[in-house]
Parts: C-alpha cells; structure tokens; sequence
C-alpha cells in the first residue's frame, strides 16, 4: 500500500495541507525509492495532523517507510517534526534536509509498528520546527497472515464498500464523476491485491 501525500488521491488524512512542486527531486542513494512524482507532493500541517490507515489485521506487524524531499529550506534545523504510530514514538526529531543532505533530495524513515484491536494504524506528525510534511507512506505486512484466507464474496464485499468510500472522498475532494470512478476503482483493487497477500493457507 502506498499513499501519494498532498496529491489528488491523497486519502485517510486528518488535517494538514497538501503542496506540489516541479523541483525534480534527487532520488541517488535510495534503495527501493518511489517514482519522481511521489516526492514532488506532500501534505503538511503548521500544527498536528496525521493519517489513520484502517483495514488491516488487528495485532499483526507492518513495515512502514515514511518518504521525504523538502522543497523548499536547503539547510538543516529549519524544518523538524516528531512521528508516532498508535502513540509510540518513531522519531522524536525528524530533520528532512539533515536526513538527506540536501534541499530537494529524497530521503527514508524505516520502522515497524503493530496494527492495533482494530486494525488500524494512526501516524501523528507534530511539528517541532516549522512545518512538518511527508510525501508517500508505503505500508506492507511484515510477514503473510496465517488462517485461512477470506471468501470470495467476503473479497467481493471489501471492493465495493471500499471503492464506493473512495468515490465519495474524490468527488468530495472536486474530482469529476469519471475520473473519481476510476480511481475508485484502482484503490479498490490495489486494496484487494494487499487484502489478499496478507493471507497464506
């Protein structure tokens, strides 16, 4: 799962603001690093904001990287913010330029963290210096699921409830009818494809 912050598609954001810029970002060094565009969005709060990320599997781990390009302080200490998930925190002091050693360059913070009894994880962003922000969050299951896997109407059902939440958030974010369909339709299957490979018989 991945969440392009401050685009278009941006979703399970609470508070914060989106931006974009054109700086082509400096991706060298990154292992694993999204595409250009993903950091050349965010979402960032002048005071605390955050995403809950629902539908997971209560109690199992997950490997989160935190993406980072700061567009616009070149030098360290202008821009610091505090991270937690589900009130743990992950990084008390997170210097975006002093991580990646330069104004428009990319830059990672790894972790794990437990999904809690409901499923869910809450990423909270507070803001120490400046203005916080965070360009993609890519989640993944740290290990398969065992049990058995769901049904496939069960499946079925996760689509359509899912698809028909993400096309009321698109339209209400100002996305015409059409394209709001379709990318409802390509969230919806993307969470399909992590919904089954959380699972192993």
């Amino acid at each position: 799962m991945i969440v392009n912050c401050g685009a278009y598609n941006d979703i399970d954001f609470l508070g914060g603001l989106p931006y974009q810029t054109a700086n082509t970002i400096d991706l060298t060094g990154i292992t694993g690093a999204l595409p250009q565009e993903y950091y050349q969005t965010c979402r960032y709060g002048t005071a605390t904001f955050g995403y809950v990320i629902p539908g997971l599997i209560a109690g199992a781990t997950y490997d989160f990287r935190l993406h980072f390009a700061d567009p616009y302080f070149a030098a360290p200490g202008n821009r610091v913010g505090k991270f937690s998930v589900n009130g743990t925190v992950v990084a008390a002091a997170y210097d975006i330029v002093a991580a990646a050693g330069a104004i428009n360059k990319a830059s990672v913070l790894s972790f794990s963290a437990e999904a809690n009894t409901d499923g869910a994880l809450f990423l909270v962003i507070d803001p120490i210096i400046s203005n916080p922000l965070v360009c993609a969050i890519e989640l993944n299951a740290a290990t398969p699921i065992p049990g058995t896997p769901p049904s496939t109407t069960e499946q079925k059902t996760a689509w359509v409830n899912f698809a028909a939440q993400c096309y009321a958030e698109f339209l209400h974010q100002g996305l015409p009818t059409d394209r709001a369909g379709a990318q409802a339709v390509k969230a919806a299957d993307l969470l399909l494809s992590g919904y089954r490979s959380r699972w192993t018989t």
